[in-house]
């Protein structure tokens, strides 16, 4: 560590958890219902903006209900989803949806976070924190408060990385770098304002453009979120507001509209880690590996992610075997990176528009035929391997 700054003693914890987004916030309820001893950071103060579709679909719905936090998203004014309105290349398709909802993630986040803290775990915001070393019985995890002049050194039995596709967590720890695909796009979102007529609640409008998409949903607040996955280099030459504008135009999808939160970009989407644990320490969540979702997939994984790690952190903790890792990774390769294909082959889809094109063409005409992909992403994760 390059700076001046006073260590403070070790604190001892069961558990740490790395990131506040719905993963690292429901691991971190779980374990403390447990009776473990959780600290919970995040190096954003909250409540805090992401780029997100802002869309929780089935699997994610099932998995707050597991969790015993079913009724939390009619709490927060969600809005219940019941349409896609897919655009693109002059076509234009509607699909219906099973079930889901859209609600901001500046609202759905903080509230997790609250679950955690009533649960017992302790948060502490605007805290950057840093894999140090490893020990025998557990870590040793350095917390770089950004508002104090004095950083500390914390000891956890068991660790878990929830901290996202850009997260600094592992930065130490080569054999945990992120490989981003050649062909990933990049993320943009943005708040608007859109007249209730133009864009009603409960719809996702999904337009496609040859290089990139555009989604958008109608939040809690009245106001709509914008999500983009965007070709890196379309914004060699134009801005992410020129971008975003011009895929819509294209497809007339909405009239010129008011920002009122600007752009959010992230890094490249389609990232995977060929390592998602170590000795008590588990990756989940995007930190895990994340391919472009589409209709709140993205929210699914983490959920179902911290609801099978809780168990095989808290064993962790007392004492730790090579199983709970083997475990973790058979739950991955089974559960999500099976989920995680079929937004993969979309992907592919998406990106070709000639494909795009006939694709929406052919739903167009026969609705039903997107049932079974539809129903497959909404289909509740078995938590059992």
């Amino acid at each position: 560590m390059s700076i001046d700054r006073v260590v403070k003693p070790a604190e001892y914890w069961d558990a740490f958890v790395a990131g506040a987004g719905p993963a690292g916030s429901t691991v971190a309820r779980l374990l403390a219902t447990k009776g473990l001893s959780v600290l919970l950071a995040d190096r954003a103060v909250f409540p805090r903006d992401k780029v997100c579709g802002c869309c929780i679909n089935g699997a994610a719905v099932d998995a707050l209900d597991r969790t015993g936090l079913g009724g939390l998203l009619d709490d927060l004014g969600a809005h219940r989803l019941e349409r896609l309105d897919l655009r693109g290349f002059s076509r234009r398709a509607n699909i219906s949806l099973p079930s889901g909802y859209a609600v901001s993630r500046r609202v759905f986040d903080a509230a997790l976070v609250r679950e955690a803290e009533q649960a017992g775990a302790v948060f502490r915001p605007g805290t950057v924190a840093r894999l140090d070393r490893e020990q025998n019985d557990g870590w040793h995890v350095e917390l770089m408060p950004a508002t104090d002049t004095a950083a500390s050194t914390i000891h956890a039995r068991v660790v878990l990385a929830a901290d996202g596709l850009d997260g600094g967590f592992l930065r130490d720890h080569p054999r945990f770098n992120p490989i981003s695909e050649p062909d990933s796009k990049v993320g943009l979102g943005l708040t608007i304002v859109v007249p209730q007529a133009e864009l009603g609640v409960g719809e996702i409008r999904m337009t496609v453009g040859p290089h990139g998409y555009v989604g958008l949903v109608r939040l809690e607040d009245g106001l709509v979120d914008v999500a983009a996955a965007i070709d890196r280099k379309l914004l060699e030459d134009a801005t992410p507001e020129v971008v975003i504008r011009s895929i819509l135009e294209r497809e007339g999808s909405l009239p010129d509209f008011k920002v009122v939160w600007g752009i959010r970009g992230t890094p490249a989407l389609t990232r995977q880690r060929d390592v998602r644990g170590g000795r008590r320490l588990f990756l989940l969540g995007d930190a895990a590996g994340y391919v472009e979702p589409f209709t709140g997939e993205g929210i699914a994984w983490g959920l179902n992610s911290a609801l099978r790690v809780a168990p095989l952190a808290e064993a962790a903790s007392v004492s730790w075997s090579d199983s709970h890792l083997i475990e973790w990774e058979r739950f991955l390769g089974r559960e999500i990176e099976k989920r995680q294909t079929a937004c993969r082959v979309a992907r592919g889809v998406l990106a070709r528009p000639w494909l795009a094109a006939l694709t929406i063409r052919i739903i167009a005409r026969a609705p039903v035929l997107a049932r079974p992909v539809v129903a497959g992403l909404n289909r509740p994760i078995p938590e059992r391997l």
